[in-house]
Formats: structure tokens, sequence, C-alpha cells
């Protein structure tokens, strides 16, 4: 299901179990399916009524910060451990200071770090939560 990840379908992923009488993959599949439809028909309302309308647009360019900022709300809430927040925030910041903010060229070494990070760290977070605090089998 990669090709459908977008960020709306990946939070609403992220923070739901699919009912006992589902089965699963049809669950997440729907899911993402709709946010594609309901993507596209947007994306088609929204050309044809800017076409329609003219209005004053500036500063709505902040509603995509608005909107990660949920999703990121949202992800810290509903995950136990906020390591990947701390590595992206870190070798984001590191990366700014380095590499400065003309053009973007920060982003590209910032997401290897964080990349590179999660696959470093993913036998720690992928653990089981009771492991961690000494309850798991020895």
């Amino acid at each position: 299901m990669i090709f459908s990840l977008t960020d709306e379908t990946y939070a609403l992923l992220a923070g739901v179990e699919p009912p006992p009488d589902v089965d699963e993959k049809d669950f997440y599949f729907t899911i993402a399916v709709l946010d594609h439809l309901y993507w596209i028909a947007g994306s088609i309302l929204g050309a044809v009524a800017g076409a329609l309308i003219t209005i004053n647009t500036e500063g709505i360019d902040f509603a995509m910060t608005a909107l990660f900022l949920v999703i990121a709300v949202e992800q810290w809430r509903s995950s136990p451990r906020h390591v990947p927040v701390y590595l992206g925030a870190a070798g984001t910041l590191a990366c700014l200071l380095l590499f400065g903010p003309k053009n973007g060229r920060f982003l590209i070494p910032a997401l290897v770090i964080l990349v590179g990070g999660l696959l470093l760290l993913r036998p720690v977070l992928e653990r089981e939560p009771q492991e961690e605090k000494g309850g798991g089998a020895s």
C-alpha cells in the first residue's frame, strides 16, 4: 500500500485500530482508497472553484504548516516512543545550522540523518514496551 501513502492516510492508519469483525487489510485499503478519492475530488473542486472565484489567498499557505502540526501532535500522543521526533528535530536543526536555510539545502542531509538513524534504531524501536521495562520473558 506504499503507493497510497499520504500524510493524511498515514495519520489515520497510525492512530486507528480496525474493528474486530473487519479484515485488517481490507480496512486499511478502504481508508487509503477513500483518502485518494477525497483528495482527487477535492482537487477537482478546488481547481474549478479557483478558476471561478478570485480572492486574496495571502497567508493561506500556513494551512499546510497547521496540518503538519496536527498530524505531529496526534502521532506524539498515540506513540509510546518519541525517539523519531527527537532524532528528526536534532538532525534537522544540526543540518540547518551547518548548511543554512538557503534554497532548502539542509533538507536532504536532514532526511539522510533521520532515515539512517531510524534504520540503526529499528531493533530498539520495534521492541515491545514490556521488554524495555524488564517484563519480558528471559
